[in-house]
């Protein structure tokens, strides 16, 4: 058994904060709460290390790898409340959301949207796309609205993306909620809005807006 006065208060408030989740994924949770907080690494190695369990480490390991291949450990019933209890305290505040698509190991291409806070960002909501290459409108909006619903009430939202989200359907759905949106574009793409134009030249002399809101610039 897991002997750690941590562990024993984790264990606790995610029992009430998943009360669907089994006792055994509550146990295991809790575990590598308290190791990523003692460890501050997410290497299973350095995470088993750290776990409160009188066993080898190989035996600790293999319950890590075992979590993380379970199929019915999910984001919305294990992680999302959890995030959303989390964020309570941002009430009437303003929020910068970041939809990003992330390739890791040259092979499991992600599509996650975060918010950031305190100079770091916590995921709120992500997809692993079954193919290579960007991601679609239909899963921008599908998890932008899953990250969306997670947040609370009276928040002022500004949601930022890549190049790669410049679709005017995308910021139109955006606005249609009444957040705001920051575009990030290439330096070698221009953006014009009805009153102005923001020009910055370099030696190649194309004239471009690197940082506009889509609120004011038609891409």
């Amino acid at each position: 058994m897991p002997t750690s006065p941590l562990y024993d208060s984790t264990s606790q408030q995610l029992t009430a904060q998943l009360p669907n989740a089994l006792a055994s994924q509550i146990e295991t949770l809790a575990l590598l709460v308290v190791a990523s907080s003692q460890s501050v690494s997410a290497q299973i190695g350095k995470l088993a290390r750290a776990m409160p369990l009188d066993t080898t480490q190989a035996a600790k390991e293999q319950r890590i790898r075992r979590l993380l291949d379970n199929e019915r450990i999910t984001q919305e019933e294990h992680y999302q409340p959890v995030a959303k209890l989390a964020l309570h305290g941002l009430k009437g505040q303003r929020v910068q959301l970041l939809i990003d698509r992330v390739l890791l190991r040259d092979i499991h291409n992600i599509l996650v949207v975060s918010i950031g806070f305190r100079r770091r960002s916590l995921p709120l909501a992500w997809l692993a796309l079954p193919h290579r290459g960007q991601s679609g409108l239909a899963d921008q909006k599908k998890l932008l609205g899953s990250a969306l619903a997670l947040l609370p009430e009276r928040v002022r939202v500004s949601i930022h993306g890549d190049s790669e989200f410049r679709s005017q359907e995308l910021f139109a759905w955006v606005r249609e909620r009444g957040h705001d949106g920051l575009l990030g574009i290439l330096g070698t793409r221009c953006s014009r809005s009805p009153q102005m134009v923001m020009r910055r030249r370099f030696r190649s002399g194309c004239p471009i807006a690197t940082r506009l809101p889509i609120s004011m610039a038609c891409i």
